[in-house]
């Protein structure tokens, strides 16, 4: 049996110097990549150079990080969101990043969660925050998040994961994540 073959791009959601969330997306790339069918790739918001407040839609130009990000969500058939919680909310270069593009780069597309942070509710209520946003722009929210509570302590120093509970419950939300984008590519939701 042919598998159907999807594109599923991580979007890491902080610009933070010394974040941690750079190791739990390398983590998540490792597994995703893992996964029969799956093409992925860590897009960073650091890299699409969001650092001050956006014009509203349909302004008329495209900048050029605009475009990039339009190129990689036009290709693809899911997004796993990684999310740092910051004093329970979300950094705003993530927020900047999705505002940047229209409702048909994102609709009917599957999208995970994945909330970090360094206390102990793994990102759980930044989550809460940013599935309203995934929903006003007509994404599918996956269920079985994935939460990364004490973040110094799952990786050491040199970025090797020691907490194993961790890769399995990740390797969990990829499966998940795969059936839906393979799903819901067979279907127009918009």
């Amino acid at each position: 049996m042919m598998m159907d073959t999807v594109n599923i791009p991580i979007l890491l959601g902080t610009a933070r110097k010394g974040r941690k969330s750079e190791r739990v997306a390398r983590l998540l790339e490792e597994i995703l990549s893992s996964q029969d069918g799956v093409k992925t790739q860590i897009v960073d918001v650091r890299e699409l150079g969001y650092r001050e407040t956006i014009p509203p839609w349909g302004d008329g130009g495209v900048s050029e990080r605009e475009t990039e990000w339009k190129r990689i969500m036009d290709k693809a058939d899911g997004l796993w969101l990684v999310v740092p919680e910051y004093n329970r909310g979300y950094p705003g270069e993530l927020k900047l990043a999705l505002d940047s593009l229209g409702f048909e780069q994102y609709a009917g597309k599957p999208v995970a969660f994945c909330g970090v942070s360094s206390g102990a509710f793994g990102g759980s209520r930044v989550i809460v925050h940013m599935q309203q946003i995934v929903t006003y722009l007509k994404m599918v929210v996956v269920p079985d998040h994935l939460y990364v509570s004490h973040v110094d302590d799952a990786f050491d120093d040199s970025g090797i994961l020691k907490d194993e509970s961790l890769r399995k419950n990740a390797i969990k939300t990829a499966e998940k994540l795969r059936s839906y984008a393979v799903a819901l590519k067979s279907i127009n939701l918009e």
